[in-house]
């Protein structure tokens, strides 16, 4: 507990750790209520696989990008940039909302007539395609969080605190998902996309304001691209805990991630709840990272790599038992032991990366870990694919197993890799 009191008395680590609880806050609100809203609007499931598959192919796009800039940019300037097009990206879908189109005239939103010369308000679909566009920008901010916050955050604080500190921000930013279902439920049940436009864009605007004060005091490589790229790979070529970081990383989100996007859904068609209950049970995978991420903030886990590996493993399970159990109750103690494993497996992850990378090359890695991410695209189009011919928890059943199978498969390749000469 002394660690945590001692890290809260840095300024730079209070106000980046805000900055990634705020926009982490919105992201699970977008993953949460763009689902059910776009459901509701067309009555298709398979459009949450959309909307994440769109969101990981900006992350995809971010990472590609930061992998090779990352040591030679600003992180500041970069976060300040992607916050402000967050922003405006959501207050243009509130205007279109409100029926205010293409940022000319009002709409009939409240009932005026077109008498007045005013237009119509937007169709149900032009909001999925705002859902669209703010997920690939929230995709892309979600990049620099990992690209650049998440380093700026441990560069303020003491080499004897960052593993500490990085846990505490692990477990905010999980814990964000517990905040952002309630919240989300809220909204869901007063049915308003516009409630939601307008703390999304309070969110994402408030994070970019807190910015201008945290400098990114990390010096700019003076390698060149492929120099540095080059650099990476050697260094993750030659280091097990780098290399079983950035082979596993994939199978969570291709075999994990799209799952939360299908939680509110298993309890609508399930168990037949109603969205503000949906979104309430969902919260409860939030409550298990709180108390994962605490524990490992003050239980410090030494053997990094076999835990990272282990939550992973526990998460496939986790996700596989969610589709198959029939009591609510026991769904609902699931989600709590698998928000602790999330915990577990994004500290570890994090950590991992931090402490064992040299320093210049610390941005570009977790750009390239950001990259493995983006690969989440994958699984929400295979996830988009399969909800054409199986009903949610079916889906979520499939996933898991997939993901079972795959990451046996990485592990082997990961051994063969790293497995040293016998010495004559």
């Amino acid at each position: 507990m002394a660690n945590i009191v001692e890290i809260w008395r840095h300024g730079g680590f209070r106000r980046l750790w805000f900055i990634g609880t705020a926009s982490g806050s919105a992201r699970w609100l977008e993953v949460l209520c763009f689902s059910v809203f776009a459901w509701q609007i067309t009555g298709d499931a398979t459009m949450a696989g959309a909307l994440m598959s769109v969101r990981m192919a900006g992350v995809m796009l971010a990472g590609s990008l930061f992998m090779f800039i990352g040591a030679r940019v600003s992180g500041q300037h970069v976060m300040i940039i992607m916050h402000l097009l967050a922003s405006l990206a959501c207050g243009f879908g509130l205007a279109n909302g409100f029926g205010l189109a293409n940022g000319f005239g009002l709409a009939n939103g409240f009932g005026l007539a077109n008498g007045f010369g005013l237009i119509v308000a937007a169709a149900p679909e032009d909001m999925i395609f705002s859902y669209g566009v703010i997920s690939v920008l929230s995709g892309m901010l979600w990049s620099t969080d990992f690209s650049f916050r998440r380093r700026m955050l441990a560069d303020n604080l003491p080499a004897d605190l960052v593993v500490s500190g990085v846990s505490i921000d692990v477990m905010s930013s999980h814990a964000t998902r517990l905040a952002a279902m309630l919240v989300g439920g809220a909204i869901l049940g007063f049915g308003d996309d516009k409630m939601l436009l307008g703390v999304l864009l309070a969110l994402y605007a408030v994070s970019g304001v807190f910015l201008w004060r945290d400098a990114d005091t990390s010096r700019p490589s003076q390698k060149g691209v492929l120099a540095t790229l080059g650099a990476v790979l050697a260094q993750a070529r030659g280091n097990r805990a780098i290399l079983t970081v950035l082979a596993l990383t994939p199978i969570f989100n291709i075999f994990v991630l799209p799952y939360l996007a299908l939680i509110a859904l298993v309890f609508l068609e399930r168990f037949e709840t109603g969205p503000t209950l949906a979104g309430s049970l969902t919260a409860v995978e939030g409550v298990g990272t709180v108390i994962g991420g605490v524990a490992i903030s003050i239980l410090q886990p030494k053997r990094r790599r076999l835990f990272f590996v282990a939550a992973l493993v526990g998460l496939l399970v986790s996700v596989f038992l969610v589709g198959s159990v029939t009591s609510l109750v026991a769904v609902v103690g699931i989600l709590v032991i698998a928000g602790m494993l999330s915990s577990l497996y994004s500290s570890m992850q994090s950590a991992l990366i931090y402490t064992h990378c040299e320093s210049e090359l610390r941005s570009p890695t977790f750009s390239l870990m950001t990259l493995s991410i983006g690969t989440g695209a994958l699984g929400t189009v295979n996830v988009t694919w399969m909800g054409h011919y199986l009903m949610v928890s079916e889906v979520v059943m499939v996933l898991a197993a997939e993901g079972i199978i795959a990451l046996m498969l990485v592990l082997a390749i990961v051994r063969c890799l790293t497995r040293r000469p016998a010495t004559p």
